[in-house]
């Protein structure tokens, strides 16, 4: 037995899961899937609260239990799941081999971002059915969009990847023999949102196997509404019955065409508004001590950002200004000098070793000594945690202290071991050398400006034996063996790398160079060995190759603490599926920037999806999912919004 429930209030749809477990036997195992493992989580909370005890709840978000069922059928059929730096890897090879050919998207083939719209289109097409035979029917954009489908069909079985359709088929069929859900336990699915075919069978496949379930969904998640009327539920309205007059209100009434009834003002909806979203954070900040000033626990309180962008980064400097607690459900993301130096140094590589690239490389403070380059060297050659993607116990520890070996290090100790370098001082030799580009030039140079300070110091020593310019130019030539040292060897290294290459060579040369010239490799080698599958994809250019790995190399990603209590929640609304708080802030609800104007695909224009007559997305659909997340933002509120 299937029932299927819609509210627009977060508290009434958990209320009605948390009533559907209770009344199963405790001895009775259970699944629990929701559109994120957070939210199933915290359901599993709930319910451990309610009975005292909980055993044999399994806990899934979605796209987690789809990579699980995935897995063993890929891997019979010696397949791994794609990354989404894999797919555009091979999206960028096949826009790059077939760019002569394109008829309708070749003056935009070779833009930066055309790889990936390419992989962000030619995944929906794949997830909605739609053939290489009917995008070929379709103009010249469509055929267009065939070539490079089958390039990237042919590369992607190369590589031995699957890409999402092939994981969500492989999920499906894997369900039924699967003893990730158990046969006959009852399964609730907690606002999972479905937005394909693919998606919708393998909820129908998971209901199949249930003996009872409960299907949650916000009211206005039509797309998932229609989805689950296909696979024959009836959906349930569940009144939103929150004490709050005016959010109560809100909830039934956005987006209506209905005129709400007139009513008394209440607290329970706020608007605000700051001159920037700067002072906006600060805004928030303050409302949020005032809440916990009230009573309202930190982590009964959430920051639903549409535009991530924007104020991740002022609302964790407002946080922190404030002393206030924050979880942020995706992290934080920062510079990553380590990422930087090495696009800095293969951007050296491609503009014929530059110098400017090579002093941006070195301004990025990333020069390791010696030791540093040797320690990285060993522990990574014995990683043995490839699945999780973390190092083992040993090797973890022996990574940190590689990468802490300068702190405290003493000076003079590194100068009579010979290991110091001061890459801090070398950019003006570069400049002093008036180097600009070339390898020849590049040992020229150096030499003749060793030559000029031998010179001078010759002279000082002759005519004025007890200047003290002597020490200072004996530092400099000391501080230019050293740029000699390190750049010289590094210069015709790059210089050797050939112009075209298979990725499988070009992995092996950046994973041999990283260690010798970053201080902390760990996370750059992380982000190539996600590469590896497309070893043997191309021959690809350098620059090919730093386009694929700029997006991922340019920021470091920081994850949250482990556990999110007794912290304010921050992340976007789609993240508040199957959660609730007491007080929820929208910050950035302005025009332009949420919700946001609906864009077309600009590879697959809605004239075109409408002509192949798939459930591809049109502008209607993101004008709903758009609103939707305004919608999700506000039914998550239980007392203020």
């Amino acid at each position: 037995m299937t029932k299927a429930i819609s509210s627009a209030s977060a508290e009434a749809r958990l209320r009605a899961a948390l009533t559907f477990l209770s009344s199963a036997s405790p001895s009775s195992p259970i699944t629990i899937v929701a559109a994120s493992r957070g939210a199933a989580d915290d359901l599993a909370r709930g319910l451990a609260r309610m009975r005292g005890a909980t055993f044999g709840v399994r806990r899934f978000g979605f796209n987690e239990l789809v990579a699980k069922l995935a897995a063993v059928p890929l891997a019979r059929q010696d397949q791994t799941v794609a990354s989404p730096l894999s797919l555009e890897a091979i999206a960028a090879r096949a826009a790059f081999e077939l760019a002569g050919d394109l008829e309708y998207f070749n003056p935009v083939a070779a833009t930066p971002g055309f790889p990936r719209a390419v992989a962000r289109t030619l995944s929906e097409v794949s997830q909605a059915g739609v053939g290489v035979d009917r995008l070929a029917e379709i103009g010249a954009a469509g055929s267009d969009l065939a070539a490079l489908d089958t390039r990237v069909q042919a590369d992607t079985a190369k590589a031995g990847l699957a890409a999402r359709a092939q994981v969500l088929a492989a999920a499906a069929g894997a369900v039924e023999s699967s003893d990730l859900v158990e046969a006959g336990a009852p399964l609730v699915l907690l606002d999972v949102p479905v937005s394909s075919p693919l998606e919708a069978d393998v909820i129908g496949a998971l209901l199949a196997r249930a003996a009872a379930s409960l299907v949650t969904l916000p009211a206005e998640d039509h797309e998932t509404h229609h989805a689950l009327v296909a696979l024959g539920l009836a959906i349930e309205p569940v009144a939103d019955d929150r004490p709050a007059a005016a959010l109560t209100r809100l909830g039934r009434y956005l987006f209506s065409s209905d005129t709400p009834p007139l009513a008394d003002r209440d607290a329970s909806v706020q608007l605000f508004s700051a001159p920037g979203e700067g002072r906006e954070c600060l805004e928030i900040a303050r409302r949020i001590l005032a809440c916990a000033a009230d009573g309202v626990r930190f982590d009964e309180m959430a920051v639903l950002v549409r535009s991530p962008q924007q104020y991740i980064g002022l609302l964790e400097h407002a946080c922190a200004r404030a002393g206030i607690p924050a979880w942020f459900d995706r992290g934080t993301r920062r510079p990553d000098p380590a990422g930087r130096a090495l696009l800095a140094l293969l951007a050296c590589a491609a503009e014929d070793l530059s110098a400017r690239r090579f002093a941006e490389y070195l301004s990025l403070g990333q020069v390791p000594t010696a030791d540093e380059s040797r320690a990285a060297a060993e522990t990574w050659a014995h990683w043995t945690d490839e699945q999780e993607g973390e190092p083992s116990d040993d090797t973890s520890e022996a990574i940190r202290q590689a990468e802490s070996a300068d702190a405290g290090r003493d000076g003079l100790d590194a100068i009579a071991a010979g290991t110091l370098r001061a890459p801090w001082q070398w950019e003006h030799l570069l400049i002093d050398s008036k180097l600009i580009h070339y390898r020849d030039r590049w040992h020229r140079r150096l030499r003749g400006l060793d030559a000029e300070l031998a010179r001078k110091l010759e002279t000082l020593i002759r005519d004025e034996p007890e200047s003290p310019r002597i020490p200072a130019i004996e530092r400099e030539r000391a501080n230019l063996s050293g740029l000699r040292d390190f750049a010289l060897p590094l210069v015709d290294e790059l210089a050797g790398w050939p112009e075209r290459d298979l990725w499988a060579a070009w992995l092996a040369r950046l994973h041999a160079l990283v260690p010798k010239v970053l201080r902390r490799p760990t996370r750059v080698l992380r982000v190539l060995s996600e590469l590896t599958p497309l070893a043997d994809v191309g021959p690809v250019t350098l620059r090919e190759v730093s386009d694929v790995l700029a997006e991922r190399l340019r920021l470091l990603a920081v994850e949250p603490p482990n556990r999110r209590y007794g912290r304010v929640f921050v992340g976007s609304p789609h993240q508040a599926r199957g959660r609730s708080f007491r007080v929820v802030f929208l910050p950035g609800l302005a025009e332009r920037l949420f919700p946001r104007r609906p864009h077309e695909d600009p590879l697959l224009l809605d004239e075109r999806r409408v002509a192949l007559g798939s459930n591809l997305a049109v502008q209607a659909t993101r004008g709903a999912r758009e609103r939707l997340l305004l919608q999700l933002a506000a039914g998550a509120a239980t007392e203020r919004v």
